[in-house]
């Protein structure tokens, strides 16, 4: 007999429908130990999964995930400016993406239970283009635009906008190799649509 004590498994179709995202496809598989919050702000694609323990915020704002897009065990999605990730993308364990931080060098304080009028919160998009792979415990920060064919390596900050098919790495992360995109066109050319 196989023990299956520790496979929580995913949500079936019709408790995903029941949780009223703002837009949902077919075939996701979504943890049931994974922490989604404003799920009618968050809209998503067919054949996306997103794996325990990771957690997607969007009290405000938006979030929108594409198709066969894959969001690995405790990444953290903070959606309170926009994130938007497009197809065929992946998400790496322990990667997070925030559109939203604090600006608190200008003489401003940084908590959320501190009143408004003490803090400076910028909000700014983050877009993860087609075929972007976010390395494992990487940090995207708002108002990045990571471009089509993007690898960023582990353990890499993310601050500035990149280039289509480059390997990117360190803290803040730098264009380190090319990479080739004829996968990604063999791939597209099969039909697998989203």
């Amino acid at each position: 007999m196989k023990n299956n004590y520790f496979d929580h498994g995913f949500f079936c179709s019709e408790e995903l429908r029941r949780m009223e995202f703002k837009s949902i496809g077919e075939n996701v598989k979504i943890s049931k130990i994974c922490t989604i919050i404003g799920c009618e702000n968050i809209s998503i694609g067919s054949n996306t999964r997103i794996d325990d323990y990771s957690v997607i915020i969007s009290e405000s704002g938006s979030i929108n995930i594409g198709s066969y897009v894959h969001i690995a065990s405790h990444s953290i999605i903070v959606g309170s400016g926009e994130v938007e990730i497009d197809d065929y993308s992946g998400i790496s364990q322990g990667a997070k993406i925030y559109s939203t931080t604090d600006d608190y060098i200008e003489g401003y304080l940084s908590n959320p239970m501190i009143p408004d009028e003490y803090r400076s919160v910028v909000k700014k998009k983050v877009f993860l283009n087609r075929f972007v792979t976010i390395g494992a415990g990487s940090i995207v920060l708002p108002g990045v635009d990571i471009a089509e064919g993007c690898s960023i390596g582990a353990q890499s900050l993310v601050n500035k906008n990149t280039k289509e098919w480059g390997l990117y790495h360190g803290v803040p992360a730098r264009r380190v190799a090319d990479r080739s995109k004829d996968i990604a066109q063999k791939f597209l050319k099969k039909g697998l649509k989203s």
